[in-house]
């Protein structure tokens, strides 16, 4: 059995067509572009910040929409509710307390207000990495290890994208951390990128099959959008299937935002910088550090 197989069948996307013709979830989802859609193993992940607000299949030859009750709570509460006799009256609040109707152009809002309270500052700087990089095919990507020797448990890769590249097409996938995150000074960081260059090695059929696809089926929602969904032409490309499709350990990168000009400048005892220790950790890895890394205090000006 693959490890890795990403990817909606054309059933599934002609399903999604049909139900972007009328209004409703999908319909403001696709019209959402600050919203990242990630393509699964047969279904599909909406993010806001790094939080799964839609989980979508098709079941039973219709598509099913699932979330979770904690964005159901609507952030636009303001009322105090008393505790008597040791029990809390909702009496007053029963009504407003959870969206339990979805209205198109409202609902929508809602959910992305109540999912804020449960991200943090290094998934909303990857969210905006993706937002400012259209070349970018996937987030949040689980691959099991499979007991590979020396591998164990296996973090999820933050991020995925096409590039071009001299024989073809690079899948680069890149690992995200704010500058204030101790798995760069603490080693922790050398180890992630090893793991994930050992599941590269071990899995690279699987990734470029699955990543073909992915690329067939965000060109498919995308045309779904009217417009208000692009994606960079690489993915087209990929998704054509005309250019070589390059799956390596050496497209393996480090991704170091959330700082300023002090931080950046400051040193250790040894008189090195947070760069300079992630350059010495990407060569001894074999990776290219002009390449395979991107330091810069604003997430949103990073460039893949």
């Amino acid at each position: 059995m693959s490890s890795f197989n990403h990817g909606i069948s054309d059933k599934f996307t002609t399903k999604l067509a049909l139900l972007a013709e009328s209004a409703g979830w999908w319909r403001d989802v696709l019209h959402d572009p600050s919203l990242i859609i990630a393509v699964r193993e047969n279904y599909l992940n909406v993010y806001w910040l790094g939080q799964a607000i839609f989980i979508v299949r098709m079941q039973e030859d219709k598509i099913s929409v699932r979330t979770h009750a904690k964005y159901l709570l609507n952030p636009n509460l303001d009322d105090q509710i008393p505790l008597i006799d040791g029990k809390f009256d909702f009496t007053q609040a029963n009504d407003e307390m959870l969206t339990s109707d979805y209205k198109s152009g409202e609902t929508l809002v809602k959910l992305k207000r109540a999912a804020e309270y449960y991200s943090g500052k290094e998934k909303e700087g990857v969210h905006r990495i993706v937002s400012f990089n259209p070349s970018i095919v996937d987030v949040e990507i689980a691959v099991s290890a499979n007991g590979l020797p020396g591998v164990g448990k296996l973090p999820r890769i933050d991020i995925a994208a096409f590039e071009d590249g001299n024989d073809g097409i690079n899948l680069a996938l890149w690992e995200a951390k704010r500058f204030t995150n101790k798995e760069l000074t603490n080693g922790k960081i050398k180890g992630q990128l090893e793991k994930y260059m050992v599941v590269v090695a071990k899995y690279r059929d699987d990734l470029e099959r699955s990543y073909r696809r992915v690329a067939k089926n965000l060109v498919a929602i995308a045309e779904m959008s009217n417009g208000k969904r692009t994606l960079a032409p690489v993915i087209a490309r990929v998704a054509q299937g005309d250019d070589p499709l390059i799956v390596s350990q050496a497209n393996i990168g480090l991704l170091v935002f959330g700082f300023d000009a002090t931080q950046k400048a400051a040193k250790d005892k040894e008189e090195r910088t947070v760069r300079d220790k992630m350059e010495v950790m990407l060569k001894d890895l074999g990776l290219d550090k002009k390449r395979r890394l991107r330091f810069l205090g604003k997430a949103d000006g990073i460039r893949l």
